[in-house]
């Protein structure tokens, strides 16, 4: 008869299969807004950089011997801060499926599957590809239904009446509140546990 000792080996964990909820309509808005937010706070230093510069220009066009001196390099430390920003929220929304406003609220994305979307999921699809892929949709509806500012008028509308969809969808229970950034990044939103 063999006998199984288990006293001194040590078995792997076993992985918890936790059960979570969508997250609510209310921390979504809210965790866009504060991103929002946060992002005007860092466009701020590029602004007033600008700005300075923009006032300190020569009084007289013809003197324009004076204009490098006018843009000088202090406007890109407002550049630098607004990169520095913007790469530490791709980090944080690779490593953990949040952004600055998600973790706020304590909502993340994660792969309809249950892991965790990463740089291609959270970044790549939900906020860059599905953006291109609405702008160009827009733009080419719109030229294709109006001419001059028509077209412009037509593509600014079929984009707003997109994120209205999006805006329509967070309140579908049945499709665990997803949005179409949500379909076409294959994602869900979702509360973490024991918030």
């Amino acid at each position: 008869m063999n006998e199984i000792h288990t006293n001194n080996a040590t078995l792997p964990p076993l992985e918890a299969e936790i059960v979570v909820d969508p997250a609510t309509p209310g921390s979504r808005i809210a965790a866009y807004l504060l991103n929002a937010v946060f992002t005007l706070i860092a466009y701020i230093p590029l602004m007033v950089m600008i700005s300075s510069s923009v006032n300190n220009l020569p009084a007289h066009r013809a003197d324009l011997s004076n204009i490098g001196e006018a843009f000088s390099w202090t406007w890109l430390i407002g550049l630098l801060i607004l990169l520095v920003y913007a790469l530490l929220q791709i980090r944080i929304m690779s490593r953990d499926g949040q952004s600055f406003g998600k973790k706020i609220m304590k909502i993340r994305l994660l792969t309809t599957d249950g892991s965790n979307p990463g740089f291609r999921g959270a970044v790549l699809m939900r906020e860059i590809v599905f953006n291109i892929v609405l702008t160009a949709a827009a733009s080419l509806i719109g030229r294709m239904l109006g001419t001059g500012p028509t077209a412009g008028d037509i593509s600014t509308l079929v984009s707003l009446t997109v994120w209205l969809i999006c805006f329509i969808m967070l309140f579908n229970r049945s499709k665990n509140r997803r949005t179409l950034q949500d379909y076409f990044a294959k994602t869900v939103v979702v509360k973490l546990p024991g918030k």
